[in-house]
């Protein structure tokens, strides 16, 4: 990207991409399909849509100092692989939802595999939201943590059913 994009609908990926952001800002949201690869570098999502997250992934992301500030969840990852290495995630609600700055796993039928080597995740403390965290993980999935920096939440920083 060579200048800041605002996108109407999320921007579903089907094919496989590498998105060099160059610093720039997106606002909006991306949709990244089961079996697909998104790299993503360098750059900020801003998300307003509550009905959504900042990225919904299915497939193999890599995310590497990436800023993502969310109306909803910043990162939902259904299933897949993800390496998140830098950047931060934010949840900055506009409802009274349950919301993570970090939601891994669909349940026990879609698993989902997330490595974090840095990156600052904040959850909802002291917002609007009735509950969450900087990090949540269902049934059936994993998170490994090699580094980084986890605060909020009501009344976990970080939760696990996984």
């Amino acid at each position: 990207m060579n200048e800041p994009v605002t996108l109407n609908e999320p921007l579903n990926v089907e094919a496989n991409m590498i998105l060099n952001m160059n610093g720039q800002t997106l606002t909006g949201s991306i949709n990244l399909a089961t079996g697909v690869s998104l790299t993503v570098t360098n750059g900020t999502i801003v998300n307003t849509d509550k009905s959504t997250s900042g990225i919904v992934s299915n497939g193999d992301l890599t995310l590497n100092n990436v800023n993502i500030t969310s109306a909803r969840h910043a990162l939902r990852i259904e299933s897949g692989k993800v390496i998140i290495d830098g950047g931060t995630y934010k949840v900055v609600p506009v409802s009274k939802s349950t919301l993570y700055a970090l939601n891994v796993g669909d349940g026990a039928s879609s698993v989902a595999n997330v490595v974090i080597k840095g990156g600052t995740f904040i959850g909802p403390k002291g917002t609007m939201a009735d509950s969450g965290g900087a990090l949540t993980v269902k049934v059936g999935s994993s998170v490994k943590i090699e580094g980084g920096d986890f605060s909020g939440g009501k009344p976990n920083t970080l939760s696990s059913n996984g």
